[in-house]
């Protein structure tokens, strides 16, 4: 163990094997299996509710506590399903009936299963039957005193991808990515893996392939406005990823893909958050829009916007960043906040710029309208200024006569080339694209 912990392959030097992260996911029938009801009721429904809505799903992965003494199991809420299905486990090969524990979180339920030494897999049976569980290795390993950052991406350009990596690599020091690719159809998700390794074989990446529903994303239109109640997708994959992969991890930056965080001093948001008494650091900030002065090349990268409205005006929403080790077991790592956990003072230190030129329209520029991001702030930037602080940050992390070109993945047969083209093209299509 410790000679391969040494070798060139396992520290992802070249030559180094793909790193894939399997999956154990429990998926009920919905024409003859109980199925999950929707919590919120028919009049506050849109057309599109049970379009998006998560039926099915008891649990996206079965697998190892990072302590090897109990199996974990993440899912949406079991809602109705935790009676009707009526849970028993079994630890095999022993045969062993164990006790278990469902923890009720928001959007997402976690089961922790004790299991005796030995144990290789689990039996699960419910009302439908008996259901035999292989569970996955916990991987926090592989990131052990890592500084990571943390995404889920569906269809974004794989070049802001890279830059997006490149930007928290150079600029904040990160060396590992756990990007959960959420159903992409417009590339395969190994072409994403092999294009985020070709970044620095320094760099641990782990690109999950999450096929699971986002879930009823409406809580900004007139009739739902604020409701979340019903997007289990991401929820699971915080509490996935915090327990499988991120538990040694030093600390880990949660943000998307549009975003970038800036410090004033050009110290690391990790260092920052590592150094904080609490261990969890939360900061805001504010939009960046979709004007430039000089003409843009027909692709958009971030460093070609930095400008913002005169005035703090126009805030974003939070995003954050933990000491995992600083992190109990009962909190919950979400969207915008780690729920239970007190924010340092050291927050200030960080601010959050929102890039809405790195979009595919896929939502609204604000609350209640139907203006897309990228649409707005096409004129003559009237109300915007140049954000200083953020101009010299991308000046510094990607600097002028740098090779442009987003980094080539490995190069595949012509022939496979056109039919991955060929079956995209398809479904691109279909979705009107």
């Amino acid at each position: 163990e410790a000679e391969d912990r040494e070798s060139p392959a396992l520290r992802g030097g070249p030559g180094a094997p793909r790193r894939l992260s399997a999956l154990t996911p429990w998926i009920l029938d919905f024409s003859h299996d109980p199925i999950r009801l929707p919590p919120r009721p028919p009049t506050l429904r849109h057309a599109s509710y049970e379009d998006d809505f998560d039926f099915t799903t008891v649990f996206c992965d079965v697998f190892w506590d990072a302590s090897g003494e109990s199996i974990r199991l993440v899912g949406p809420p079991l809602l109705n399903l935790e009676a009707e299905l009526d849970f028993a486990f079994t630890a095999l090969p022993s045969m062993q009936r164990c006790a278990f524990e469902v923890r009720h979180k928001r959007w997402v339920d976690l089961v922790t299963v004790p299991v005796p030494p030995g144990t290789t897999g689990l039996i699960a049976d419910t009302s439908l039957g008996r259901a035999f569980l292989a569970p996955q290795p916990n991987l926090s390993g592989l990131f052990d005193g890592r500084r990571c950052i943390y995404a889920m991406s569906q269809d974004n350009d794989i070049a802001w991808i890279q830059d997006w990596v490149r930007y928290y690599s150079r600029g904040h020091g990160a060396n590992g990515v756990v990007l959960y690719d959420n159903a992409s159809t417009a590339y395969d998700v190994r072409e994403l893996d092999d294009a985020l390794r070709s970044i620095d074989p320094a760099i641990e990446v782990l690109t999950i392939p999450w096929p699971y529903k986002w879930g009823v994303f409406d809580g900004r239109r007139p009739l739902s406005y604020s409701i979340w109640d019903s997007f289990y997708g991401q929820a699971a994959a915080f509490e996935h990823a915090r327990l499988r992969y991120f538990r040694t991890a030093a600390s880990v930056i949660n943000v998307d893909i549009d975003e970038l965080a800036v410090t004033r001093d050009g110290q690391s948001a990790f260092e920052i958050a590592e150094q904080s008494d609490t261990g969890f650091i939360r900061f805001d900030g504010w939009w960046i829009h979709n004007y430039a002065t000089e003409p843009l090349p027909q692709q958009r990268r971030h460093k070609h916007f930095f400008h913002k409205k005169v005035g703090r005006l126009d805030a974003c929403t939070e995003k954050w960043a933990v000491v995992p080790a600083k992190s109990p077991e009962d909190v919950q790592w979400a969207i915008h906040n780690v729920i239970g956990m007190t924010p340092d003072e050291a927050s200030f230190k960080v601010g959050l710029r929102h890039f809405k030129p790195i979009n595919t329209s896929w939502d609204v520029d604000s609350n209640l309208t139907d203006a897309k991001r990228t649409e707005l702030f096409h004129g003559d930037g009237a109300g915007l200024e140049i954000d200083e602080e953020l101009r010299r940050t991308l000046a510094r992390v990607f600097p002028d006569g740098e090779d442009d070109r987003p980094a080539a993945a490995p190069a595949r047969p012509a022939e496979i080339v056109a039919y991955q083209h060929r079956v995209r093209s398809e479904a691109l299509a279909r979705s009107g694209r």
